[in-house]
């Protein structure tokens, strides 16, 4: 990533919602391909029991959500973790 676009990058993530909940959904795909679904899945169950994460909830997957595309890529194992 050039300057260019790290600087258009920084400015769309830091004005805009829609990027930013975008982007953090992204990683969190890629997170699961990357076969961390369960680690994620349970600091997930983490921030979504802590009142202080209730305004970023929002931009990310949601544990049910982290579940259903790791069962459907196959990234979670047979033990539920």
């Amino acid at each position: 990533m050039g300057t260019a676009a790290y600087i258009k990058f920084i400015a769309g993530y830091t004005f805009s919602n829609r990027i930013r909940t975008g982007e953090e959904r992204l990683t969190d795909l890629r997170t699961i391909e990357k076969c961390y679904g369960a680690e994620l899945y349970e600091l997930t169950l983490i921030s979504h029991a802590d009142k202080k994460h209730r305004n970023i909830i929002d931009n990310y997957l949601s544990p049910e959500e982290i579940k259903n595309h790791a069962l459907k890529r196959g990234k979670w194992n047979q033990n539920g973790l």
